[in-house]
């Protein structure tokens, strides 16, 4: 090839050929004579002999041996005659600046290797992408192969693509697209645009749900380093407007004596399919004989108004008023239209379905689309009625033709809507669609399923210790449950099948029978195995769970250990250890049992007594004193919070040690807590503040209601020690508001004006006498506006303390009793009573008279096995559910049942217990 420059140069500069095959004639000479030069590199990772189009290079060796040169030419084509030729390691020319040089006469000798790398180094190539997909001997199918070409961000356009979305380009893929953030605006006007990322993130589309408002958009990209400049663009975006029509055929196809259709079709600008849109809705038809009407979006009905005749043929015009856009073609009359080619498309599921399930209307919708004889598409229900036939493999399986939305109006998208509500079994169903008219069909088979049931059952064991005469719903055992698909099902899908879907066992009756275990429905431990029994005694119980389905279970052994009693006594955190002299302060005790859990003495244990002492350290004798003091036998009577008092001699000091000691009935000490205490005279150094009160009640109306709040002063020193204080150093307690009322006497504040409307905020102000002075204290104190609201449903084995507005000592929350049938009647294991939490903490018993947000109406639910209705009601002295069960009888061959009493509150909040029924 000693004359390829000179070639190339009288190519590029003759007229007789057009400019691509101008650019086919360089770009063969360069593929085939370019092969042997060398250089030095320029791009390292580019190996020699290879050609670049766009982001592929071939080897040339590779390419001559493999006959690959016209896939070549014509990649190179495609490109607009682009390209790169490597005449060694990273050296290239390139194929647009080479025709230049042509142009200009300065083009190097190819002949000559040393001025052709010459030449290459100083022009190196534009655009080279930071990777090419490489082909050769070693990789056939292509390799990645990174250039070392920096490629800095650009964007290179910004552009309208649709009525509704611009689109901006860039000069290499974003790597981190959510890093960038677009700012549009219209002249000075921001718009706010959905952005989306092509795949190759070198495009991003801003898109509106609307058309976008003619006018100049201008859009600034930041948050990468770009191209000084190179980070936006402007484009100006008209109004949409119609800027194509097209019929669909040049039939008029026939559908009636004189009457027949004509499809079309609407482009805007962008090109976009807008035949339903209202851009197209104005278009105005015109017919050479009778009349075109559109009647709706894409068929226009003709109308000769008279009979049609052999060789008729008419010219319909159309024209779009707004753009002045026109359509007109000569129309020849056919024969009516038939189903001449069907498919089956998309299958839609109802709801949040991922399959297709037996059981259901609808279970299925099957897009329904077709061709007639024309060519026309056919998509519509009234496009199929009366022209189809629908067949289903299976007679429980039922295939209709209907509307997308499941109806037959004639004007939506055509669908087979599939009704298994008679399959009761899994299977495979084909669904075939038949013209009636050429016999053609369309075919789906369809995998019908069961719906999402249990299938597999895992249990976890529960921590901790289980001990004979554990309470209701303390032994509580998750769940796993898997479906026939694998899925995991949640807690309210494993409650709704609770009582039907699992057989619960357990191997060992005296720790617990089998039906005194349950899958809890509602509340914490909804979808988890739970007691509905105390645990009857110690001993290894096997709990078995089986999916009754598939017989697939899972089991897990305890072992309940002996009861529990007190074993551990201690003191609580609030008790403060610094107090002056004449102060006192309550303090109850806790306790926990031989295994280390929090224990609350529901009744006496003879086998124990507590002991509480003081013990002088330091300082003058008696200076401390507790009440009471000495053995207390029954430790039920020991655990509320002010069961004992400390008092701090008015004129003594000290270091004195309290005890507390827990003794067995042989006098041994099992267990003791101390806490040393000091009584100090108030010093100089000690600063003084309120405690925080809690928001007040409006309605309490004086200090001897529950509702009333305790004004209490605390001392503190310097290093942040806190002194319980002698409550006769408070001079006294006065209220800036009235709302806010003050009773010195007994040191409490409470609301004072049940018909409030709006907060109040109140000062209060304690005169307090100090060793260096007298003190005035202040501190804030809101009286809610806000009535009475119920917070909580209390469901408790002891009534309500209605003086003091709270639960019961030694109160216990239940969740199940007991309802035995002996003998033809029926009686309750144990009374139950319900209290009303409210928002200031307080606890009134259900239906107390006056107390509106206390009330509670009860509902019976989740009947079992039983028969009749059970009737609940709440008395209104006493607060307690009473339970009658005249006319509750088991259903036929069983012996043990249950039912749930639901406990409502105006406002929402319930509470509830179930009532396992057994036949004895």
């Amino acid at each position: 090839m000693p004359h390829s420059g000179i070639c190339l140069k009288k190519l590029w500069i003759s007229g007789g050929k057009s400019i691509n095959m101008r650019k086919r004639a360089v770009a063969l000479v360069l593929l085939l004579a370019m092969m042997l030069f060398v250089a030095a590199p320029a791009f390292a990772a580019v190996p020699a002999n290879t050609i670049v189009v766009g982001n592929k290079g071939w080897d040339m060796d590779y390419a001559v041996l493999h006959g690959l040169v016209n896939q070549i030419l014509n990649e190179i084509q495609a490109a607009g005659g682009r390209f790169i030729q490597y005449i060694a390691d990273g050296v290239g020319i390139d194929s647009a600046k080479f025709e230049q040089a042509l142009v200009a006469g300065t083009a190097p000798n190819l002949n000559d290797a040393q001025a052709a790398a010459a030449w290459a180094q100083a022009n190196p190539p534009e655009n080279l992408p930071a990777q090419i997909t490489l082909y050769n001997e070693q990789n056939p199918n292509g390799t990645a192969v990174n250039t070392g070409a920096q490629v800095q961000l650009e964007v290179t356009s910004v552009k309208a693509v649709s009525a509704k979305a611009l689109e901006v380009t860039f000069s290499k893929a974003v790597e981190n697209t959510a890093a960038l953030s677009f700012t549009v605006q219209r002249g000075t006007s921001p718009v706010v645009l959905d952005v989306s990322w092509n795949q190759a993130k070198t495009a991003a589309t801003l898109s509106s749900s609307t058309n976008l408002v003619a006018g100049t958009y201008t859009v600034t990209v930041s948050g990468a380093d770009f191209a000084e400049g190179k980070n936006g663009g402007s484009v100006t975006v008209e109004a949409q407007k119609v800027a194509r029509i097209e019929f669909t055929s040049t039939v008029i196809v026939k559908t009636g004596t004189q009457t027949g259709t004509i499809g079309y079709k609407v482009f805007d600008q962008y090109g976009q399919d807008v035949t339903k849109e209202t851009v197209a809705a104005n278009i105005q038809w015109t017919a050479s004989q009778g009349t075109a009407t559109d009647i709706n979006a894409g068929t226009i009905t003709f109308n000769k108004g008279s009979d049609f005749a052999a060789g008729d043929s008419f010219v319909i015009t159309g024209i779009d008023p707004a753009s002045g856009t026109t359509v007109s073609a000569t129309f020849t009359v056919g024969a009516e239209a038939v189903v001449q080619s069907l498919t089956l498309g998309e299958i839609s599921l109802p709801g949040t379905n991922t399959r297709i399930f037996t059981g259901l209307n609808p279970a299925a919708r099957i897009a329904l689309t077709g061709q007639d004889q024309y060519g026309n598409v056919l998509s519509k229900y009234g496009d199929f009625n009366g022209k189809v036939t629908v067949v289903s493999s299976d007679s429980a399986v039922v295939a209709t033709l209907t509307d997308k939305d499941g109806g037959n109006d004639g004007t939506r998208d055509a669908a087979i809507t599939i009704n298994t509500s008679g399959l009761t079994t899994a299977k495979s169903v084909t669904i075939t669609v038949i013209s009636n008219g050429t016999g053609r069909t369309a075919s789906k088979t369809l995998e019908i399923v069961k719906p999402s049931a249990p299938a597999t059952v895992s249990l976890t064991a529960p921590s901790g210790v289980i001990a004979a005469g554990d309470g209701v719903g303390t032994l509580v055992i998750p769940l796993t449950v898997q479906d026939q698909f694998g899925a995991t099902l949640t807690a309210d899908q494993v409650a709704a099948v609770a009582s039907t879907a699992f057989t619960i066992t357990s191997s060992n009756s005296s720790v617990i029978a089998s039906n005194q275990l349950k899958i809890e429905t509602t509340g914490a431990n909804k979808g988890k195995l739970v007691n509905t029994a105390a645990i009857s005694g110690t001993g290894t119980t096997t709990i078995t769970v089986t999916v009754n389905e598939t017989g697939r279970s899972d089991s897990i052994t305890l072992t309940a250990q002996a009861a529990r009693h007190v074993a551990q006594v201690s003191l609580p955190d609030t008790l403060v250890g610094n107090m002056l002299q004449g102060a006192t302060q309550t303090f109850g005790v806790k306790f926990k049992d031989q295994y280390g859990a929090d224990f609350v003495p529901t009744s006496n244990d003879g086998n124990y007594k507590v002991n509480v002492a003081i013990t002088k350290v330091s300082g003058d004798d008696v200076g401390l004193d507790v009440t009471p003091k000495g053995d207390i036998t029954d430790e039920t009577s020991v655990v509320a919070n002010n069961a004992f008092t400390l008092t701090a001699d008015a004129y003594k000091t000290g270091t004195y040690t309290l005890t507390v000691k827990l003794i067995n009935t042989s006098g041994e000490t099992v267990s003791q807590a101390s806490k040393t205490i000091t009584v100090a005279a108030a010093t100089s150094s000690l600063s003084y503040s309120i405690k925080d009160i809690p928001v007040l009640y409006k309605g309490a109306g004086s200090a001897a209601s529950p509702y009333a709040e305790k004004v209490e002063v605390i001392a503190t020193d310097a290093s942040g020690n806190s002194y319980a204080i002698n409550p006769s150093d408070i001079l006294s307690i006065t209220s800036d508001k009235t709302e806010a009322a003050v009773d010195s006497a007994s040191r409490k504040v409470y609301g004072n004006n049940s018909g409030l409307n709006n907060d109040v905020t109140a000062t209060i102000t304690v005169v307090f006498n100090t060793k260096d002075d007298v003190k005035t204290l202040t501190k804030s104190v809101t009286v809610s506006s806000a009535g009475l609201a119920a917070q909580k449903v209390y469901i408790v084995d002891k009534a309500v303390d209605a003086t003091n507005l709270k639960l019961a000592t030694g109160t216990t929350e239940i969740s199940t009793v007991n309802a035995v049938y002996e003998s033809g009647s029926w009686s309750v294991s144990q009374a139950v009573y319900a209290g009303v939490l409210d928002q200031f903490g307080r606890v009134t018993q259900a239906n107390a008279s006056g107390k509106a947000h206390a009330v509670v109406a009860p509902t019976v639910t989740n009947m079992v096995n039983l028969t009749g209705n059970p009737t609940v009601s709440v008395d209104a002295s006493t607060g307690e559910v009473k339970i009658t069960l005249t006319g509750v009888d088991f259903a036929a061959d069983k012996t043990s049942g249950s039912f749930r009493v639901v406990l409502t509150t105006p406002n929402g909040k319930v509470g509830y217990f179930n009532v396992q029924a057994i036949k004895k």
